[in-house]
């Protein structure tokens, strides 16, 4: 059936439309359904597609996207080329079929965008039916299938001009009229990990109904020298991942080959690379292809939304990875570690601008750290004050004397810590507009970083050789000269100093990357996101 019929299928399912967005238009499409399903089958006009769009309400859902194709646009896209018929001529009807199809490889599902046949397109309905189902597939490839600010919301420092991108999308599409497959192929995004991630979905997904890899039975850590049936397991599994070795002194012996492979294994998933098989590896090893299948499809869908978020000059944290790249001029000229908010304070998407750095900073608590770790503190032990480099200020910075405040209550005050070796913030802070109170910042503590897992912080990103960042920040976007930097840390005094040129700043959220040599590269998903990421999708 066409489009039209198999949204109201969708309706009737359970009984209660599965969106709020079909409840307006639910009656709307069944007066619809009834009237035109007696459509004659001549070959469809111009003035046939005008009727038929004249007659339908503004409010038309004309695709079953979270985000979905209207009968507004759809007139908008007609009425600029008169009305004219699309699909009956030459084979762009095909090349829709194709491009369609092309979408398996994005983790899209193709039956989410049923194209109408040959027979269906000559009717108005199949007609209109065909370009909703071009357009959703444009918007989808370009933006992402779901409604980001539903399931994994990201906030912006500047107005969202989504609606404007969305509208000249669409408009370009009057172009590609002969094209409709290269203008779908146009729009698939093109960043090297996009495609590697298109590129390992298409390769599991035809994996699909074959025998599943080895499972490795739980028990103790296994250790180059150890040998038994689990070993013999590991051999099975990490074979099944495509690596080549040898087994010297039989199939359950744990030999230095089979050590070097599980290494190869941990880096490609992220884990500490030591060649032994503790609770961390085994999990990882025991994924099912189900699940690595769904993170991929999931991470596919982020790349949509995250890539028209680059821009040449850009801070980009990876808040899963736990990592911050500086691409200048388009190129990656740095990359370091960084420390990220732990699940129960997980650290914001957004997308700012840095403006300023903070140089030998103090440390305003954050109010949830004052309220929930502080407070208790400072309650519980009357010395606090003196055993801690805190002082108490009020909103305009004034200093207050703790004696004199309600600790039970204490409105109206700030607790702060000075500047110091021992402040949190390190030495320095690198600051941009967004309501969560995050920013990057140094830390004296720099053994943080050597952890596997770094998401232990309470909002706030921590940088690895921050420091170093600060220098490079200045160097292109500043106008101090490393000699002034120098003699700011050396003086220790605190000291704001504004960018001359301001620097996009995105922090998001994947599981799936690739390293310089093009590899892909498994995260933890530390968030607990992927899989309702995953089932959205296919819903």
């Amino acid at each position: 059936m066409l489009i039209l019929l198999q949204s109201a299928a969708l309706l009737t399912q359970g009984g209660n439309p599965p969106h709020t967005a079909y409840r307006g238009v639910f009656r709307f499409l069944i007066v619809l359904i009834i009237a035109l399903a007696a459509y004659p089958a001549s070959a469809v006009d111009a003035q046939q597609i005008r009727d038929f769009l004249a007659r339908q309400p503004d409010d038309l859902i004309y695709t079953s996207s979270l985000r979905p194709v209207r009968q507004l646009e759809v007139q908008r896209f007609y009425a600029s080329r008169e009305f004219r018929p699309i699909w009956k001529y030459g084979d762009r009807r095909e090349q829709l079929e194709q491009a369609v199809a092309s979408l398996l490889g994005d983790g899209l599902n193709p039956a989410h965008y049923r194209v109408p046949s040959a027979k269906e397109v000559d009717t108005a309905l199949g007609e209109v039916s065909a370009t909703a189902v071009w357009m959703q597939a444009a918007l989808d490839l370009r933006f992402g299938r779901l409604d980001r600010s539903q399931i994994e919301p990201i906030w912006h420092y500047f107005s969202d001009f989504a609606d404007d991108a969305r509208a000249l999308l669409l408009n370009t599409l009057l172009f590609k009229i002969d094209e409709p497959l290269a203008a779908i192929e146009a729009l698939r995004p093109d960043t090297p990990v996009y495609q590697r991630l298109r590129e390992e979905y298409l390769r599991r997904y035809r994996q699909q109904g074959q025998p599943p890899p080895a499972y490795v039975p739980p028990g103790p850590t296994l250790s180059p020298g150890d040998r038994g049936y689990r070993v013999a397991r590991l051999r099975d599994r990490l074979r099944a991942t495509g690596q080549e070795f040898a087994s010297h002194f039989g199939e359950d012996y744990y030999d230095a080959e089979l050590s070097e492979a599980v290494k190869r294994f941990q880096y490609r998933h992220s884990l500490a690379e030591d060649g032994h098989v503790g609770p961390a590896t085994l999990a990882a090893l025991n994924v099912t292809p189900d699940e690595r299948l769904g993170q991929l499809r999931a991470n596919l869908e982020r790349w949509r939304w995250m890539t028209p978020e680059l821009e040449d000059n850009l801070l980009l944290v990876n808040i899963a990875g736990a990592r911050l790249k500086y691409f200048v001029n388009g190129e990656q000229v740095w990359v370091s570690r960084t420390l990220v908010g732990r699940n129960s304070r997980p650290t914001p998407a957004l997308k700012s601008l840095v403006t300023y750095l903070t140089f030998n900073p103090d440390w305003t608590i954050p109010p949830t750290i004052f309220r929930e770790d502080k407070q208790p503190q400072i309650q519980e032990n009357a010395q606090f004050f003196e055993e801690n480099p805190y002082i108490v200020v009020d909103h305009s910075g004034r200093q207050v004397d703790p004696a004199t405040v309600n600790w039970d209550n204490p409105k109206g005050v700030l607790l702060r810590q000075r500047p110091g070796p021992e402040n949190p913030l390190g030495q320095v802070v690198v600051r941009f507009p967004n309501p969560f109170s995050v920013y990057l910042h140094d830390t004296p503590n720099k053994a943080l970083f050597g952890k596997v897992r770094r998401a232990g912080s309470s909002g706030c990103v921590r940088v690895e050789e921050a420091v170093d960042l600060a220098y490079l920040i200045m160097r292109n976007a500043g106008d101090y000269f490393p000699a002034e930097v120098d003699e700011l840390f050396r003086r220790g005094e605190k000291r704001n100093v504004n960018l001359v040129t301001q620097i996009p700043i995105l922090m998001d959220y994947w599981t799936a990357d690739i390293d310089e040599a093009g590899r892909l590269i498994f995260q933890a998903d530390i968030y607990d996101r992927d899989r309702a990421l995953s089932l959205a999708l296919e819903e």
